[in-house]
């Protein structure tokens, strides 16, 4: 927030690490023999330690060349995915939700199951409430990414950019947040086409209300 030139030297028990910031951003990362988005991750993921500032310390090298916010939601969104490969292999995830009624929730199931049928290209969708509760989820889970955004007051939107030109496009309407993951899609191009399925599908729950 400082713009700052700096770097933070990180401690913990399973190793040591730094994060270097340039005019505020974050330009690299070392985690014992990572470096860039892989040691950065692991630094985030640490269970405990501590850490110091030492200021005007310039990088060593640019590792990372992405924005604060989109190298924490892509950061995030990577996570989620990975937790979600690990717990599909147990149960189902449809199980766990139970957030709306069952009527709503077919009504939902029936909208967005069209949508699938006729994008092949559409890969996951969710929606979830303002406190990242899961009210549907054909997909991978990403709640975890949306119980941080829910803590920006004011956000809108946002799009997150993977491999495998996939694309995770989060829209908040309602106090409700609509994720779709999809691949092979321009953002202008999924701004144009999901706003009207949006707004069916917040008739749908407000009538569950």
């Amino acid at each position: 927030m400082e713009r700052a030139l700096a770097v933070v030297n990180v401690t913990s028990a399973v190793g040591s690490g730094k994060i270097y910031f340039q005019d505020g951003e974050i330009v690299h990362a070392q985690f014992v023999n990572l470096e860039g988005t892989d040691a950065l991750k692991e630094i985030i993921n640490l269970k405990g330690g501590s850490f110091s500032v030492e200021r005007n310390i310039k990088p060593p090298k640019t590792t990372i060349r992405k924005s604060f916010n989109n190298l924490m939601l892509e950061l995030f969104a990577k996570t989620d995915e990975e937790v979600a490969e690990v717990e599909v292999e147990e149960f189902s995830i449809i199980s766990q939700v139970k957030k709306i009624p069952d009527e709503v929730y077919q009504k939902l199931d029936k909208e967005i199951s069209s949508l699938f049928s006729f994008d092949s290209n559409l890969k996951g969708f969710g929606i979830y409430d303002s406190e990242g509760n899961t009210l549907y989820l054909k997909g991978e889970d990403f709640g975890s990414l949306i119980s941080e955004l829910s803590r920006i007051k004011g956000f809108v939107e946002c799009s997150i950019e993977l491999e495998n030109n996939k694309i995770i496009y989060i829209k908040k309407e309602d106090d409700n947040f609509f994720v779709i993951e999809i691949s092979n899609t321009s953002l202008s191009l999924i701004k144009v086409r999901f706003p009207k399925m949006i707004n069916n599908l917040k008739e749908i729950i407000k009538g569950g209300k």
